[in-house]
């Protein structure tokens, strides 16, 4: 790719403020946006960062080979440097340029929201593969590319490295692919390019305090999702949300579809019935908008969701939503809800005996008071909370944390204990969690009478819950990164603990406690 290439780009995209005159024929041989990955023969687009200002390294991309540099700002280099209005948006366009457009050949489903939407984007891709779509997805847990999965490091990745995954994917013959959406991918434009066929906001609750300064602008970040969506895609929202509900009336966007259990809803669940293993009810929807220009006729049909918790309903709702609309019949929709059977570390049941072991990573108010809520609807004597405090992530949501992990005690101070750590010993330095974040945690425990262990460590965190458990007790593991590797320690610690390591008659032949799906579970030993 030539510099001349690239300027007419921003051009076309109305990113370009200036360009050198009489630019010359300069072959571009990479894209960098890491002054330390810079190579001879690079452009180097400078990036302002939360944390650091890729400005700053504009002299060291040089001195490493760099033949031309993206700025925002108005600067004297002895390389061509090409002014725009904002280099996130410049360096997505380029990579999505780069590799071809990959976007483009794909048929593309994003889902944001505050939470639910790991859950809703594995239920999605789940009725795309029932409906015999080649798929892919992208989110925070795995890369998925058709049978292939590869570990993630964060919800949506950079722009570079999310256009060459989808420019893999077209590689691979993959159809479909189904990305969850962040408010840091949103607000630092690492969707920018691609052109959602559908897109979904789950719900939203307070959350990233130290990303977004209030939180009407985390709410506008959210709604600027759909401006990644085509124009005639689908954008569909939790018609039962109240800050959607409220902030959804101040934009016009088409397509809009309000998903949820009240009438006023496109598509709803009539008739919910919700029981500890899974809930009952009836799909019910009014026309709807499809992606060939067709209408959806209105329908119902019975639906049995095999994943405890009201707020899966409203995760199978929006991926039902978004399926309707991509032209799928509502009875491979019903057969792959049916056959769902959850996501790792949402409700994941990791043990079953004398006792139960339960693994979430609820990480905010919301999805804290989702995972105690599923749980008390099991027949569970005492629960153990333990829960990793959220590092890095500011004062506010850990003392949001604090207060909703305290409500739930004063509602059964008899059936609830809190243990508290910070895993000092396993988080990498980007999650440590600081003093003064452990010190709002505790405090707003302490503040509201709530009793509570407190443990750096997260092996010691576990060992103290193994010590006060008791037969017909359940351990309730909260967190997010703090809490990683919660299930494979305890699971270890287990094997010193066999008083009570009580395996039934269908595990009786594991060598060591597997980890095991909370809903496929609790269905067999129903139907067993």
């Amino acid at each position: 790719m030539h510099i001349q290439e690239i300027v007419k780009l921003l051009v076309e995209q109305h990113l370009l403020v200036s360009a050198p005159d009489n630019l010359p024929v300069i072959k571009i041989n990479a894209i960098s946006t890491d002054s330390r990955q810079v190579q001879p023969g690079n452009i180097f687009v400078a990036i302002p960062g939360t944390q650091h200002d890729g400005h700053t390294f504009i002299q060291e991309a040089l001195n490493k080979g760099a033949q031309a540099v993206i700025s925002e700002y108005t600067l004297e280099l002895p390389v061509p440097l090409l002014q725009v209005v904002n280099s996130r948006q410049a360096v997505a366009l380029l990579s999505a340029h780069w590799w071809g457009y990959p976007s483009q050949k794909l048929l593309c489903s994003g889902i944001t929201g505050t939470n639910g939407k790991t859950t809703t984007a594995f239920i999605l891709n789940a009725i795309l593969e029932k409906a015999g779509y080649s798929t892919g997805l992208m989110g925070s847990i795995l890369t998925k590319i058709q049978d292939h999965v590869y570990p993630s490091t964060m919800t949506t990745p950079d722009a570079p490295t999310l256009q060459h995954l989808l420019h893999h994917m077209v590689e691979e013959e993959v159809e479909a692919v189904t990305l969850e959406v962040s408010s840091h991918g949103i607000l630092q434009d690492r969707c920018f390019g691609i052109s959602f066929a559908a897109g979904i906001l789950t719900n939203i609750s307070p959350d990233h305090h130290d990303l977004h300064p209030t939180l009407d602008h985390y709410i506008q970040t959210k709604l600027a999702f759909f401006q990644l969506v085509a124009p005639t895609g689908l954008r569909a929202v939790n018609g039962d949300d109240p800050l959607i509900q409220k902030a959804i009336t101040s934009v016009n966007l088409p397509n809009l579809v309000y998903f949820g259990l009240t009438k006023s809803c496109h598509l709803q669940a009539v008739g919910l019935q919700v029981q500890p293993s899974k809930s009952i009810f009836t799909l019910a929807w009014n026309s709807l908008p499809q992606i060939d220009g067709a209408i959806c006729p209105p329908g119902q049909v019975p639906v049995t969701l095999n994943i405890p918790g009201k707020h899966n309903v409203y995760n199978a709702l929006g991926a039902a939503t978004a399926a309707l609309f991509l032209g799928i019949p509502p009875e491979i929709i019903v057969e792959a809800l049916a056959t769902f059977t959850g996501v790792a570390r949402r409700l994941q049941l990791v043990h079953e005996g004398n006792i139960r072991i339960i693994d979430d990573f609820a990480h905010n108010p919301a999805s804290i008071r989702t995972a105690i809520e599923a749980c008390l609807l099991l027949d569970s004597q005492h629960i153990i909370i333990v829960n990793a405090i959220r590092g890095n992530r500011g004062l506010t949501i850990n003392r949001e944390n604090a207060a909703t992990l305290a409500s739930y005690y004063r509602l059964r101070p008899q059936n609830i204990s809190l243990i508290i750590t910070s895993s000092q010993e396993i988080v990498g330095k980007h999650d440590l969690v600081s003093p003064a974040e452990a010190e709002a945690f505790l405090t707003t425990l302490e503040d509201t009478q709530t009793p509570f262990t407190y443990y750096p460590q997260l092996n010691t965190a576990l060992k103290s819950s193994l010590s006060k458990v008791k037969k017909g007790d359940l351990i309730l593991l909260l967190g997010a990164q703090g809490m990683e590797q919660g299930a494979e320690q305890i699971q270890k610690l287990l094997l010193d603990t066999p008083e009570i390591v009580t395996f039934d008659p269908y595990d009786e032949l594991s060598v060591e406690p597997t980890i095991i799906n909370l809903p496929t579970y609790l269905n067999q030993r129903h139907t067993d």
